[in-house]
């Protein structure tokens, strides 16, 4: 069975990578300046995701909850309460801020900025 799952695990571990970004500011004033643009938008996409995100687990929220009430209204033995208890599910919701960042990176590049995309294999 090890000599089975030996060659997998390594085909697994083959794939994994980090992919991490080093930016070179650009050589001008005005570059700078438009680098800080793009940070000042940059900040604005992710406060906007994360007002999304925290709206999305609210409302799962308030929704889990009634469904649960719901549940248990129509419960009348412990078999189906505890059916109850072990349907909920967890609201949790993350902000998908990927694409604030490859908006920044390609509006620091427009810039006069250099981007450096750093691969490294694990």
């Amino acid at each position: 069975m090890i000599r089975l799952l030996l060659p997998l695990l390594f085909v697994l571990l083959a794939g994994c990578e980090t992919v991490s970004y080093r930016m070179h500011p650009p050589p001008t004033e005005a570059g700078r300046l438009c680098v800080a643009q793009c940070a000042t938008v940059r900040e604005m996409c992710i406060g906007r995701e994360e007002q999304n995100a925290h709206r999305d687990r609210e409302d799962c929220r308030r929704r889990e909850e009634r469904e649960y009430r719901s549940c248990m209204g129509n419960a009348n033995s412990q078999d189906k309460r505890n059916r109850c208890e072990k349907q909920r599910n967890s609201c949790y919701r993350s902000a998908y801020t990927e694409p604030c960042n490859d908006s920044h990176r390609s509006c620091y590049a427009s810039c006069g900025g250099r981007v450096q995309r750093v691969v490294e294999q694990w």
